[in-house]
C-alpha cells in the first residue's frame, strides 16, 4: 500500500517535471527563434545626410564695377600745354619749329625786330630769325586756318576769305582766351606779332597776326611797333 503511494508521488513529480521541461523548452525556443538576426528593417534612415545646403555661394553681388562716368574725354586738347621744351623755347612738333619763350615784352618796329632775332643767342643757338607768315599763323588755335603763305599768297587779298576772318576776341581755347597753345600763356595782348613776310601789293608793309582774335593783318614797317617771337628750325 505504501509502495503504491510512493509510486504515485514519483509519477506526479515526473509529470510536473515534464511540464516544466516542456515549458522551459518552449520559452527557450521562443527567445531564440529570432536566430540572433536583427529584424530591425530600418536601413539606417538617418536623414542627417550632411548635405550642407548652405546656400552662401559667395556670389558677391557688389555692383561696384568702377564704371566712373566722369567723361574725361578732354576734347579741347588745344588748350593743353602740349609743347615740349627746346633750347630757348617751346617746340612745335607738328612743324619742327622752336619758338622763343618767353618773348621780349616790348614792341618793336620791323627793322629792330629783324635785327633782334638775327642777333639772338637764346639757348646757345645762333640761327634765330623772324617767322614767315605761315609759320606765325601755324600757332593760331581755334580759328582759321587762313591761307596766307610766303611766297605763294602774299597780296593783301589773300586774307579776305572767311577762313581768315577775325574770331571773337579773347574767345580762344588758350589761357585768357588767346588763340594759341596754353604753353605760351595769356600774354597775347591787344597787339599784333610780326612776321618776316612782306605784303607784296602794299609798299613798306609786312604781314602780322593777332592772337587775341586769331587773324592775320599787316603793318607799316616804319610806323607801328609789334610784339616779336623769334623762331628757329629744329633739324
Amino acid at each position: 500500500m505504501c509502495e503504491g503511494r510512493t509510486a504515485i508521488v514519483v509519477y506526479l513529480l515526473l509529470a510536473l517535471c515534464g511540464v516544466g521541461v516542456i515549458t522551459a523548452c518552449s520559452t527557450n525556443n521562443k527567445s531564440t527563434s529570432d536566430g540572433g538576426v536583427d529584424t530591425s528593417t530600418g536601413p539606417d534612415t538617418d536623414t542627417d545626410v550632411d548635405s550642407d545646403s548652405d546656400t552662401d555661394t559667395d556670389s558677391d553681388t557688389d555692383s561696384d564695377t568702377d564704371t566712373d562716368t566722369e567723361s574725361e574725354s578732354d576734347t579741347d586738347t588745344s588748350s593743353d600745354d602740349t609743347l615740349p621744351d627746346c633750347p630757348g623755347g617751346k617746340l612745335d612738333v607738328a612743324t619742327d619749329l622752336c619758338w622763343q619763350h618767353p618773348p621780349p615784352v616790348e614792341t618793336m618796329l620791323y627793322g629792330a625786330a629783324y635785327d633782334y632775332c638775327n642777333d639772338l643767342t637764346e639757348g646757345g643757338f645762333l640761327d634765330w630769325r623772324l617767322p614767315l607768315i605761315q609759320e606765325l599763323l601755324s600757332l593760331v588755335v581755334g580759328c582759321g586756318p587762313c591761307g596766307v603763305h610766303d611766297p605763294d599768297c602774299l597780296v593783301s587779298a589773300c586774307s579776305e576769305g572767311p577762313e581768315c576772318a577775325a574770331c571773337e576776341r579773347y574767345d580762344g581755347p588758350g589761357p585768357g582766351g588767346c588763340y594759341w597753345n596754353a604753353a605760351f600763356g595769356d600774354e597775347c595782348g591787344l597787339v599784333s606779332w610780326l612776321s618776316d613776310s612782306e605784303v607784296t601789293d602794299q609798299s613798306s608793309y609786312v604781314w602780322n597776326a593777332r592772337f587775341d582774335r586769331g587773324d592775320p593783318g599787316w603793318v607799316n614797317t616804319a610806323l607801328v611797333g609789334n610784339r616779336v617771337r623769334c623762331v628757329r628750325d629744329v633739324p
